[in-house]
C-alpha cells in the first residue's frame, strides 16, 4: 500500500528542501512542498504535514489530517489549533536546535556582563571611554526551565565558573547545578541571583510568569537573558525596570515579532 504524501509547509533554502525530500524518499514518502498561501487551499487532502512556524488557522477542513509535526521545538504558536480533530498527532523537534539557542544564551550572559552593546555604541561614534566590566566567573546563575536547552547552558556556565541553581515543574538533578527547585520557590531563588536565563515553553502556567512582583525580586543590577517565548515576561512590567536602571536584559524574543516600529 502506498503511503500518503508529506507536504512541507516551512521556509527552506533550495539546499535544504532538497536534502528533506532525499531523506523522506528514502522511507517511501513523497513530497509536496507548499507556501503558506497553499496550505489552505491543499488542507482537505492532507494526511501528514511538517510545519515552520505553525499559522493560526481554522483546521476543520483538514478532514484526513493524520500528524502535524512542528520543526522546532515550540507548539504553542499552533494552539489551541480550532477545528482539528483530537485525534491528530502532534510531534515537535525537541532539542533540535538545543546547541544553537545554548550558543545564544552563553554569549548574550558574556555580552550583558562584559557590557558590548556599550562598547559597540562607542565604537559606532569614535569614543573612546573606559568603563568597568564584570567577568561571569563567581556569577549566580538562576536559569528557569531545566529541558533540553537549558540543561546544556547549566553545564557551560558551570564551566565558565558561574554557580547554578535552576528552577523547574519537577525538580531533579540536574549536572552543572548546585540547586533546582520548584515553580513555588521561583523568587526565593531569583532574590540571590546575579543573573537569570528563561528558557520554559509558553503554557499556560508560564505565560506572564516573570510579572511585575517577580521582576522586582531580582536584585538591582541583574541580568535577564530570554530564550524561550516573549509571552513569558511581562513587556511592560520589564520595561519599567529597564528605564528605572534595575536590570540590564537580552531579548531574543518578543511577545510581538517582529517588534513594532514604535517600540523603544
Amino acid at each position: 500500500m502506498a503511503r500518503p504524501p508529506v507536504h512541507l509547509a516551512l521556509k527552506m533554502s533550495p539546499e535544504r528542501e532538497q536534502k528533506t525530500k532525499q531523506q523522506l524518499e528514502q522511507h517511501g514518502f513523497a513530497t509536496e512542498v507548499l507556501n503558506p498561501q497553499q496550505l489552505l487551499d491543499v488542507l482537505p487532502r492532507i494526511e501528514l504535514l511538517i510545519l515552520g512556524r505553525p499559522p493560526r488557522i481554522d483546521w476543520s477542513a483538514a478532514a484526513r489530517l493524520r500528524l502535524i509535526h512542528v520543526a522546532g521545538s515550540g507548539v504553542d504558536p499552533l494552539l489551541p489549533a480550532r477545528g482539528l480533530r483530537p485525534e491528530v498527532t502532534i510531534t515537535n523537534s525537541r532539542g533540535a536546535h538545543a546547541e544553537l539557542v545554548r550558543d545564544h544564551a552563553i554569549a548574550s550572559l558574556l555580552a550583558v556582563f562584559r557590557e558590548f552593546p556599550r562598547a559597540h555604541a562607542q565604537q559606532a561614534r569614535r569614543e573612546w571611554r573606559s568603563y568597568p566590566t564584570q567577568s561571569v566567573a563567581g556569577k549566580r546563575l538562576c536559569i528557569v526551565g531545566l529541558g533540553e536547552i537549558g540543561a546544556r547552558i547549566a553545564a557551560v556556565a558551570q564551566a565558565l565558573g558561574m554557580r547554578v541553581s535552576g528552577v523547574c515543574r519537577t525538580p531533579r538533578e540536574v549536572p552543572g547545578t548546585e540547586l533546582v527547585v520548584g515553580i513555588p520557590q521561583l523568587v526565593e531563588v531569583l532574590s540571590t541571583a546575579d543573573a537569570v536565563v528563561l528558557c520554559v515553553p509558553l503554557t499556560s502556567q508560564t505565560r506572564g510568569l516573570f510579572n511585575a512582583e517577580v521582576l522586582a525580586a531580582l536584585p538591582t543590577g541583574a541580568r535577564l537573558v530570554n530564550v524561550s517565548r516573549g509571552a513569558v515576561v511581562d513587556e511592560a512590567a520589564l520595561e519599567v525596570a529597564l528605564r528605572a536602571g534595575r536590570l540590564t536584559a537580552a531579548l531574543d524574543v518578543f511577545e510581538a515579532e517582529p517588534l513594532p516600529s514604535t517600540s523603544s
